[in-house]
This record gives C-alpha cells, structure tokens and sequence, in this order.
C-alpha cells in the first residue's frame, strides 16, 4: 500500500446532465459509457463530505452492463472519480451532488498498446495459470481527496489498486507470458504521475503467490511492482514468493 498527502493534480471534467430525485434517499451518479465497454470499465471515487475525515473512497470498483451507476448518500457535497475502461485513456471526473442524481459521459480517448514479455520462476506453473495486471498511483489518491488544489494536513493510505485487471493472459508451462498493456505513456494522467505502478498477480495455483519483479534495464522495480513505461525490456523476469514466506 502506499502513504500519502493528499493533494490536487487535476481539473474537472464536464457534468452532462441532471435528472429530478427525491431528497432523503441516496441519489445516483450514472456514467455512461460507449457501447460494450461498461462491463469492462474501473474506477475508483471519493464521496466527499464537509470534513475531510467524512470522505469514504472505494478502489477498484466495477460496472455491470445494466447497472453502470454508483450511489451516494445525499449528504455527500462532491464526488471524484477516476476512470478507465479498455482501449481509452483515463478520465477524471469532479462534481458537486446537490439533490438530484446526475449523469456524467465517458467519452472514449482512443489509446494503444505495447507488449510486455514476462516469465515466472521459482514455481511449476503447470496448465492453468493467468496473469492479471492492475494499475496503481498515489498521485490518484491524492487527486480524489483534493482535484481542487487545497491540501490537507492528514496522511491518508491508498486502498490498493485503483484501476483493476487492465490485461491478463495465459502463462505458458515454462513461465513465459505475453500481455498487450495500455500505452500509457501516451495517458495524459498517467504520464503525469511520477507514482503510476503495475501490480502482477497469478491466479490459477494450488498456493498463494507474490509475483517479486527482478531488476531489469529500462524500467523501475519496486518489491511488488513495476513503474510505468512508454516501452518494457525483451523480458521482465518475476520471482514467485509465497504469500506467507513474503510476510516473514
């Protein structure tokens, strides 16, 4: 997890519309998104309150195809969000809720790939392995609680990864896989954000594992990630820890 002070570090996107509710009840906030994407999209979002410890943020979260919408309690004074779905660029959205639900537009971005070449060791990885990578920032963090550039004076802890599975695939018997990643080094968001990391993580084993990155020329490591690149090496080699050997 990652520590934090929260700051701003960007502006506002555009409220498309307003549609009547009754007060008392939680009012919804829908994002609408262009056809086939809401069931893959992510975000993460902050309701914000009067007091800044009144603020709840939710990481990772996801949409259904027929129900693409959050909602709020009807005290919340403002909600920030970012948000991602596959193929576009990331957007962030800041809107005051007052007493009617809202409706905000997820206009796609168009954004590419690059490939990222990996293998496993320290494991047998037999038939059945995935891997999954999720997207993470404290700049993020910091940006939910304060898009408007005022800061506060208390630590906060970022819940993990804030944007879930951005590419998954097989892994091979030897441990080698190959993943198409966002090229995020063209994501305005991203690139602008010194913290921006990739989490890996493999599923599909008799054990939990922690996949540990090994040093590799061109991108930076860190115990359990790696830093965003606009290009990665021929191949980044990951070492398998055992969940609870990796927190002894």
């Amino acid at each position: 997890m990652m520590h934090c002070l929260f700051r701003a570090t960007a502006l506002p996107l555009l409220l498309v519309a307003a549609i009547s509710a009754q007060e008392g009840r939680d009012l919804k906030i829908r994002i609408v998104f262009p056809d086939g994407l809401t069931e893959k999209a992510s975000m993460s979002y902050l309701r914000r309150g009067a007091l800044p410890e009144n603020g709840h943020a939710y990481y990772g979260v996801s949409f259904h195809a027929d129900h693409s919408f959050i909602e709020v309690p009807w005290t919340t004074e403002r909600f920030t969000a970012l948000v991602w779905a596959p193929g576009c660029k990331m957007k962030h959205f800041d809107v005051p809720v007052r007493k009617s639900d809202i409706t905000l537009e997820f206009n796609c971005d168009l954004l590419g790939t690059v490939p990222f070449y990996g293998r496993i060791k320290g494991i047998k990885v037999g038939a059945s392995a995935k891997i999954s990578v999720s997207y993470m920032a404290s700049g993020t963090c910091r940006w939910l609680d304060g898009p408007d550039g005022k800061k506060n004076i208390f630590c906060c802890e970022c819940g993990g990864p804030q944007i879930l599975n951005i590419s998954s695939a097989d892994v091979a018997p030897d441990g080698s896989f190959k993943l198409d990643l966002p090229d995020f080094g063209r994501d305005p968001i991203v690139s602008s954000d010194g913290s921006a990391e990739l989490d890996f993580r493999i599923r599909g084993l008799k054990d939990n594992f922690i996949l540990q990155p090994q040093p590799a020329k061109g991108i930076v490591t860190q115990s359990i990630s790696i830093g965003v690149a606009s290009s990665y090496p021929s191949e980044v080699t990951f070492v398998a820890t055992s969940f609870k050997d990796f927190f002894h």
